[in-house]
């Protein structure tokens, strides 16, 4: 067990995500109450480092070695969890002060987010926190996991049960929302290294979680549920500094309405003047998520993608649907998204092998000729991917059956992706035919607003920080 002198020049984020030994203040034999379930937790999930029980009711508390107060082990504790009740907080955080303990998570609730009475006395565990040099995360907060190293500072039971390391964080002021999120990403396969709830961020916030993780290499993408933002300042770059790190930073922002802002206030503490808006987020180098499926089905379309886009991406349009040109285009312009400016060789070319009745050069209406004209698929794909105006190509194969040559096609989109280095993305309400180009390790969506919100996010993750402000493609409303 590390301590003392060799962990003096940790810092607070990284004490609480590494600890050497955790002291449960308020710790419980029952695992179902809040000061028992974390030393359950640290128990089952390999941490290595010291657990030390302090209650003064108890010797031995889950076959622990139990204390009576933190002054027993003085000198020994790297981190402390307060799970006591709001009234002694700031006293037991005193006493943690005394004993030099350096980190401590507070579970306990009923300061800022209960009105000024409280919000005074979470300034007064400001000030003790700084008189000691200690930092600390919450109140109001479920606590704080890294499951690479077994750090299971937190009371939520969904996290019972065996993890999965992974390349994705999760930093939310909410601790609800951030272990949603956790089990709606565990449900699809994903694995997370990181949970960490800040609720009322009186001394570290989500800035100070982000600039930790940006540190570590094995993060790829980074989640944040947010409500208020005491500094955007440091928000910003917090964010700045995890997406030059390459991490993929997804937010949502909640509290953007009247009511929302006054519920956010009676949730996490934070003044209704502090709320955190979208277009901040994307200034700051961030992707914006609406809810908790739009946060996990983004999450999901970074961690499985197999393409690059690059940035302001310029677009081709194919279908073999008029219907489906119109819809593809109304969706680029919705999602901010250009089209290609195909050249008058490109679309002299086009003439010489599209129908007389299709007249439009991007949109590229194949028509239902296509049925029995299979050489118009690599015929186009030749010609729109060897512009030097065209970055990416969508293939809309809505109506299909007998006659379509779907494996031509998808090798046909294959052979152009390998020789002109362009993406192609296939969609089509067809499961099937979606599966004939998956098969072919393309990649497939089952509608217009999917192919293009997937090229919208995939185009931000080019993005240097501050340059997701953009200005809306030609025709973008």
């Amino acid at each position: 067990m590390q301590s003392g002198d060799g962990r003096r020049g940790l810092g607070g984020v990284a004490r609480i995500l590494h600890p050497a030994s955790v002291a449960v203040i308020g710790a419980s034999e029952q695992v179902e109450k809040i000061g028992g379930r974390p030393i359950q937790l640290l128990l089952h999930s390999g941490f290595k480092g010291e657990i030390i029980p302090i209650n003064p009711s108890r010797s031995m508390i889950q076959g622990l070695k139990a204390y009576a107060n933190i002054a027993a082990v003085a000198g020994r504790v790297d981190l402390a969890i307060l799970a006591v009740p709001a009234e002694i907080v700031l006293a037991t955080l005193e006493q943690c002060g005394e004993a030099a303990v350096k980190a401590a998570v507070i579970f306990s609730s009923g300061f800022a987010e209960v009105g000024e009475a409280g919000r005074a006395e979470q300034d007064a565990l400001l000030a003790c926190a700084r008189r000691y040099g200690m930092r600390f995360a919450g109140p109001n907060s479920i606590g704080i996991v890294n499951f690479a190293d077994g750090v299971m500072l937190t009371f939520a039971s969904s996290l019972v049960g065996p993890p999965q390391d992974g390349p994705i964080a999760i930093v939310s002021q909410s601790g609800a929302f951030g272990i949603a999120l956790y089990s709606q990403l565990r449900e699809r396969g994903l694995g997370i290294r990181y949970v960490c709830a800040t609720g009322n961020q009186a001394d570290l916030c989500i800035a100070d979680f982000l600039f930790e993780i940006a540190k570590d290499d094995s993060q790829r993408v980074v989640l944040v549920y947010i409500e208020h933002g005491p500094d955007p300042d440091r928000l910003r770059n917090g964010i700045e500094t995890a997406v030059a790190a390459g991490k993929c930073v997804i937010a949502v922002p909640a509290g953007l309405s009247v009511h929302g802002r006054r519920t956010a206030a009676l949730h996490t503490g934070g003044r209704v003047d502090q709320g955190i808006s979208p277009e901040f987020l994307e200034g700051c180098g961030a992707i914006v998520a609406e809810d908790l499926e739009d946060i996990v089905e983004k999450t999901c379309s970074v961690i499985s993608a197999r393409i690059a886009i690059a940035p302001r991406p310029r677009l081709v349009l194919m279908s073999n649907s008029g219907a489906s040109c119109v819809l593809a285009a109304d969706a680029a312009a919705k999602f901010g998204l250009a089209l290609a400016d195909l050249s008058e060789s490109s679309c002299a070319r086009l003439a010489q092998v599209l129908p007389a009745f299709s007249l439009n050069r991007n949109p590229v209406d194949l028509t239902a000729m296509l049925r029995g004209a299979p050489q118009l698929v690599p015929a186009v794909l030749d010609i729109a991917l060897g512009d030097a105006g065209a970055d990416v190509l969508t293939f809309g194969l809505v109506a299909a059956g007998q006659g379509y040559d779907i494996d031509g096609y998808a090798a046909a989109c294959v052979t152009a992706m390998a020789h002109y280095g362009k993406p192609i993305l296939v969609y089509s309400p067809h499961h099937a035919i979606r599966a004939r180009f998956e098969a072919a390790a393309l990649t497939t969506f089952a509608s217009e607003r999917q192919t293009f919100g997937y090229v919208r996010l995939l185009s931000q993750l080019s993005y240097p920080a501050r340059a997701l402000a953009r200005e809306p493609a030609d025709g973008a409303e």
